[in-house]
Order: C-alpha cells, then sequence, then structure tokens
C-alpha cells in the first residue's frame, strides 16, 4: 500500500504542476489500524520551499481519489496528513541542499563524526561546509579565528540536519 500511495502522490503533484511548480515528494509514512483505519502522512518539499495551501490541496487531491474508490484503497475509515518534513528532520534529498545554502547545517557522517557549519556550496558530488577556528598566537597573546572550508562527499554523509537558531 505504501508503494501506492507514493505512486498516487507523484502522479498528482506531476499532473498539476501549476499548482505544485516546484513540488517533490520525500516520502510517505502508512500505519495500519485495525479498528480506526490506517494513518497515512505524506511528506512534500519544494525547491523554493512549501505552503499550507500547497499540502492543503494535495491533501484534497489524495482525499478526492481515495473517496472516490475506497474499496481499491482502504475503505471510508482512515486519517491523512500532507505536510512539509518539519524542522529538526534530516535531508533526504540533493534538491533539498541548495535551498539551505547560507545556513548552519549539522552533518553525520557514516564514520560517526560530526561536522557542523555553514553550508557554503553544493554540487551533485560535494557538500562545502565553512567552518570557523580560532587559535592562540603565541607571539601575539591574543586568539585568532579564522574560516575554512571543508568538502565532504556527499557519499560520506549520513544525515544533515539544518540547525534552527533562535
Amino acid at each position: 500500500m505504501h508503494e501506492k500511495i507514493k505512486t498516487l502522490a507523484e502522479a498528482l503533484l506531476a499532473e498539476h504542476l501549476d499548482l505544485f511548480a516546484d513540488c517533490f515528494l520525500l516520502g510517505v509514512k502508512y500505519k495500519d489500524r485495525p479498528i480506526v483505519g490506517p494513518r497515512i502522512e505524506v511528506f512534500i518539499d519544494g525547491d523554493t520551499g512549501i505552503n499550507i495551501d500547497q499540502c492543503a490541496r494535495l491533501n484534497r487531491k489524495l482525499q478526492f481519489v481515495f473517496d472516490e474508490n475506497p474499496t481499491a484503497w482502504f475503505g471510508e475509515k482512515y486519517a491523512l496528513d500532507v505536510s512539509s518534513p518539519g524542522v529538526g528532520q534530516p535531508l533526504q534529498l540533493y534538491r533539498q541542499y541548495p535551498r539551505n545554502i547560507g545556513r548552519i547545517v549539522k552533518l553525520t557522517l557514516k564514520d560517526g563524526m560530526i561536522v557542523e557549519g555553514n553550508l557554503s556550496a553544493v554540487t551533485e558530488e560535494t557538500l562545502t561546509i565553512a567552518r570557523e577556528i580560532s587559535y592562540k598566537d603565541a607571539k601575539k597573546k591574543k586568539t585568532i579565528r579564522e574560516t575554512v572550508e571543508v568538502l565532504i562527499s556527499f557519499d560520506s554523509v549520513e544525515t544533515t540536519v539544518v540547525v534552527i537558531g533562535f
């Protein structure tokens, strides 16, 4: 059922480009709940962000299809939620990275190392993270701060989370 919902959501996004011009599907969660009906969560994002109207429109389009032929889906009882991934959720696709250039990110690498810094550039193969380092100048007895750029291969990244500052 999970793949069937995913395929439908992707088709609706592609079919209605006037409403979802730069939107893309991040994922679907499906939890079967025998008594109250399944819970479906659909996560979307956009190259320039996503707004509540786009989430509501996709929700209505999905509901229309589900309600039009309930026996082909999961019956009349279900809970559906369409939303953006939310603050603190890891970036999942390359398409999410360019929009976050200039923001602080926390990378967990596959070897367990954690790198935090300003996402300053992105290519399809690498991320560039600008980090501030400081050290003591022994002669002048003062702290020197420098920004260094670290080039990290996408292949070595386990997760990337945008750090929200308050």
